[in-house]
């Protein structure tokens, strides 16, 4: 029987903003963002402080100082953001090769060879954390699960500084919950196409069945047909030893109700080139790992 796999998900706490106030003292305990000196510039980084304002990364900044009048700005740091993300990485290779980087303050472990050394995933976990806080003194939130999309999800909830195990004895009482909204890929568009199916949280989504026999549409199917069952916990595939290219780095996250959306509109475009207002499509070879083609838009003719 195959052993079950278990995956880290390490995100590091605000990290450029955490950084900056290791660095600069007087900085500690204030609402501080780090990015553009002008107002036309976006928030990089937002400190715990200033978040209680509803200041967000990728906010732009003119939106940030009208929530917080008060809050500092700094100018971003990259080359000391970077050597801090290498002092962090080489902790995560000193428990497992098999990492692979999402941004500098991110990344997938797989961790499942590494217990017979190391202990369980939540104990590997632990160890990082504190690790990661004795070398740079800067906090890391931690999820432990069966495969990256729950790991990822689970890393999320008990920010900052947290450790979120979520297996399959727990999965249901975790996962059910939370909104939809928390399911890596799922953006704004698909999520006011899953509430108009009622489809709030994470156990509506796991106990409806996506009728996907109706071209470019997501909906509830009742009875017996074509309908699948959105799987439980997501999507799983192997982690690769270095960082691959932007379109495969972000596709192993790509939900449940995005692979329906994919495959309804393959439905659509099945002949391979179908007019759509203005904009005309055609499917393109694509490296993700879950499907054969994306689709992209041609420009206007």
């Amino acid at each position: 029987m195959t052993a079950k796999r278990t995956i880290l998900h390490v995100d590091m706490d605000a990290f450029y903003a955490s950084i900056e106030q290791r660095d600069n003292p007087e900085l500690r305990g204030k609402p501080v963002v780090v990015g553009g000196s002008s107002n036309r510039g976006v928030v990089a980084a937002a400190s715990y402080e200033v978040r209680k304002f509803g200041v967000r990364s990728a906010m732009p900044m003119a939106e940030a100082t009208r929530r917080c009048p008060d809050l500092i700005r700094v100018t971003p740091r990259m080359s000391q953001y970077k050597a801090v993300s290498q002092q962090i990485f080489e902790v995560f290779r000193e428990f497992t090769p098999l990492v692979e980087g999402l941004s500098l303050d991110e990344a997938f472990l797989d961790v499942t060879d590494s217990r017979a050394l190391h202990g369980s995933g939540q104990q590997i976990a632990s160890v990082i954390k504190h690790t990661i806080r004795e070398r740079t003194g800067l906090t890391a939130s931690v999820g432990v699960a069966e495969n990256k999309l729950v790991a990822k999800i689970a890393s999320d909830l008990d920010k900052p500084d947290g450790l979120v195990v979520v297996t399959g004895d727990n999965a249901r009482a975790t996962l059910d919950p939370l909104p939809v909204s928390v399911i890596p890929g799922i953006g704004r568009q698909t999520l006011a196409r899953l509430h108009d199916i009622n489809v709030f949280r994470i156990a509506d989504l796991r106990q409806a069945q996506i009728a996907t026999s109706s071209p470019c549409s997501v909906g509830i199917h009742k009875g017996p047909g074509t309908a699948r069952p959105a799987p439980t916990t997501g999507l799983s595939f192997p982690i690769a030893r270095k960082n691959r290219s932007a379109l495969r780095r972000h596709s192993i996250l790509i939900s449940a109700t995005d692979r329906i959306w994919i495959a309804n509109c393959w439905h659509c475009l099945r002949r391979r080139r179908v007019a759509c207002g203005k904009r005309s499509f055609r499917p393109v070879p694509s490296r993700s790992r879950f499907g054969s083609r994306i689709f992209r838009p041609l420009r206007d003719r």
